[in-house]
């Protein structure tokens, strides 16, 4: 009997034909994962509201979160690549830097590439505390870029003419914030921003909703692995699952408002998303741009956000 025939007879046995169609469809999941994990897309957002006086008019602020380096060495390539094309003023990188020990050394240059194009202002997330990264040997490079790592605590930065206020906060996931701590001394300024790397910290974010103007979170990966629509299958967080990712705005008497939601900001396709005037203040929760567990992403491709101040 050929092989042909044989391989034919086999495929009218309806559980092996299914069996043969699962295995193909997993392996073209695998495939368009595989694919997705490694499409970095860019969100912008123009921001032109009465809230931002006019001395930020043309501040570029970039933000980055979860690169659980060592990632895929073209992801790692295309960010640096596409953060300085941005030209961003400042980078803001919410946590999740590096996945292990291990990869200090990459992670110290990977920060110390960034640190050229813009000073750094960054928090820890999860991983440098679950993992046990030496923050110690990370924080200089921030430093040396001319922004500052901060655990609980409060920077000040002027960016073409204006002052930025830079309160950041460590992993609320594991309850190494401090809230109280890190606002007990933030300077007045024209811009006031919150680092913190989960959204879970949303009540926190509420009874602080007016000492800052934008808060930059991420750890939820926008889900990671999702079916197109539908919410989140995953979050690994406590906080709701409706802010896997997303602009939202902050109220001191509830849980933020979604204002643009995860698939809007797909089908945006990296045009300036202008945001709504009357919206203050404003939480982002990042897509992220690593992978956590299987390095796979299924509609949910990592990002880099870029926020485009404007006059109002």
């Amino acid at each position: 009997m050929s092989f042909t025939v044989a391989a034919s007879s086999l495929l009218q046995d309806p559980v092996i034909l299914f069996a043969c169609l699962l295995l193909l469809g997993l392996a073209l999941l695998v495939l368009l994962g595989w694919r997705e994990a490694r499409s970095l897309r860019v969100t912008r957002f123009a921001v032109q509201s009465p809230h931002f006086p006019p001395a930020l008019h043309g501040l570029r602020l970039l933000h980055l979160t979860d690169l659980h380096l060592p990632a895929y060495r073209a992801l790692r390539r295309h960010v640096l690549e596409t953060t300085e094309a941005l030209h961003p003023d400042l980078i803001c990188l919410t946590g999740d830097v590096v996945s292990h020990p291990r990869h200090i050394a990459l992670a110290r240059d990977f920060l110390e590439a960034l640190g050229t194009v813009a000073p750094l202002f960054v928090v820890p997330g999860n991983g440098e505390y679950w993992r046990g990264i030496p923050q110690d040997q990370l924080a200089p490079l921030a430093e040396a870029s001319g922004g500052a790592w901060l655990i609980n605590q409060a920077a000040h930065h002027r960016a073409r003419g204006a002052s930025v206020a830079i309160v950041g906060v460590a992993d609320p996931e594991l309850e190494h914030a401090d809230f109280s701590a890190a606002f007990a001394d933030v300077p007045a300024a024209d811009l006031a921003l919150l680092l913190v790397h989960s959204p879970v910290a949303w009540r926190e974010m509420a009874q602080r909703s007016t000492d800052f103007d934008l808060a930059l979170t991420g750890h939820i990966h926008g889900g990671q692995w999702r079916i197109p629509r539908l919410p989140a299958l995953l979050t690994h967080s406590q906080a709701p699952r409706y802010l896997a990712s997303g602009l939202f705005r902050v109220t001191a008497d509830g849980p933020p408002v979604q204002i643009l939601g995860h698939w809007n900001l797909l089908a945006a396709s990296g045009e300036p998303v202008p945001i709504p005037p009357d919206a203050h203040p404003l939480l982002y929760v990042s897509r992220g741009l690593g992978t956590a567990g299987i390095p796979l992403r299924l509609a949910s491709p990592p990002e880099i956000v870029l926020f485009e101040f404007g006059s109002p």
